[in-house]
């Protein structure tokens, strides 16, 4: 995100204009999770200066799962969302701010929401205001919230803020020449569930191109803890994705042995900005959410149990095992009942045990087991 000026500067500034967004996804019967995406708009910026707010906007989302071998489906209920917002440049530079339909009717957004559908990634001391509202089905979505691409009546909403600064603010967003794009689909998933990490490994998907604007994409990876692994390069940077992108490669060591993670590829078709106040965003995004799975390590090496001795009253023995490999030493008097002694992970090939307990023992079995 371009960071607030903080003075009153003119400058020329040819730019591509990012809104990150954090989407939460359900998929993969899963836990909640929340990912990245990032709204990118191509905008020329003739002057500038310092604003109340710095971005607000209006889009459309589908958000979908891919299981192997399955085309991709929404997820369970609730899959399709409305998403109007504004950002403000600090938590009181915005009192109030709500968005006209197309038909008339206003919604209320709200600010102070902790979490939410969308999330909005700001600078430390944005401030977010927010409506959103879910729908079982893109045409449920399409009812309340219509996207008219037609370039002479296309849909248009009108953002209304109520700044301290800079006043009452009233600007329009058209989804004239906007159209929808493809849901990504990955080609190679059935291959992605067997990845050697120590090798790259490259995700295929299907074409993402078209629109009168061009496409953005964005790839991401999420471990079991829902924490980022790896996402593509911030879009218009050396690397980045966009519609004609077909494949990101992940590299080598980059992911665990034996390990699920959760790929997310977002593909956003944006219409054009108004710049007339802050920036304006309205667009269209489909985000397809697919398993990522790593292939198990190999068995550890088993331990063995080597020049076992008496020293005054213990009994010693020493074991030779794989380093950072964990092990359970056990002990029984049967050979039946097995009791857990002393749980080792040892960051070298040879541990010394000491036994304080032989005494009294007629008899004690002893044994290494790999976990």
């Amino acid at each position: 995100m371009l960071p607030p000026l903080k003075s009153p500067v003119t400058f020329t500034l040819s730019c591509q204009t990012m809104v990150q967004l954090k989407l939460r996804i359900s998929a993969l019967a899963r836990a909640r999770r929340w990912l990245w995406t990032a709204l990118i708009l191509g905008c020329s910026i003739a002057t500038a200066s310092a604003a109340d707010v710095e971005y607000y906007g209006v889009v459309k989302s589908g958000v979908y799962t891919q299981a192997v071998g399955s085309a991709p489906a929404p997820i369970g209920t609730n899959a399709f969302q409305f998403i109007s917002f504004v950002i403000a440049s600090s938590t009181n530079a915005v009192t109030n701010a709500t968005v006209r339909l197309p038909n008339g009717t206003t919604r209320q957004l709200a600010t102070n929401i902790a979490e939410g559908l969308i999330g909005m990634l700001a600078s430390g001391t944005d401030a977010l205001w927010l409506f959103s509202e879910e729908f079982a089905t893109l045409s449920a979505l399409d009812a309340a919230y219509p996207s008219s691409s037609s370039l002479i009546t296309p849909s248009r909403y009108t953002m209304n803020m109520w700044t301290v600064n800079d006043g009452y603010h009233s600007h329009q967003l058209s989804y004239a020449g906007a159209s929808i794009p493809p849901t990504p689909t990955i080609l190679n998933l059935t291959n992605a569930q067997a990845i050697e990490p120590s090798q790259d490994f490259t995700v295929n998907w299907s074409s993402l191109a078209g629109g009168l604007i061009p496409r953005v994409v964005y790839f991401t990876v999420l471990d079991q803890r829902n924490r980022m692994v790896l996402s593509s390069p911030a879009p218009f940077t050396e690397g980045a994705l966009d519609g004609n992108s077909t494949s990101y490669v992940i590299p080598a060591n980059t992911l665990q042995l034996g390990e699920a993670y959760l790929g997310t590829l977002i593909v956003l078709q944006p219409a054009l900005p108004n710049t007339e106040y802050a920036t304006g965003l309205i667009g269209h995004m489909r985000t397809t959410s697919f398993p990522l799975r790593t292939v198990a390590p190999p068995p550890p090496a088993a331990a063995e149990l080597r020049e076992p001795r008496m020293d005054g009253e213990q009994f010693v023995f020493e074991i030779r095992l794989q380093p950072d490999q964990r092990y359970e030493l056990q002990v029984s008097e049967d050979l039946r009942q097995w009791t857990t002694v002393q749980e080792i992970n040892w960051p070298m090939n040879n541990y010394l045990y000491r036994d304080f307990n032989v005494q009294g023992s007629s008899r004690r079995f002893y044994r290494v087991i790999a976990r």
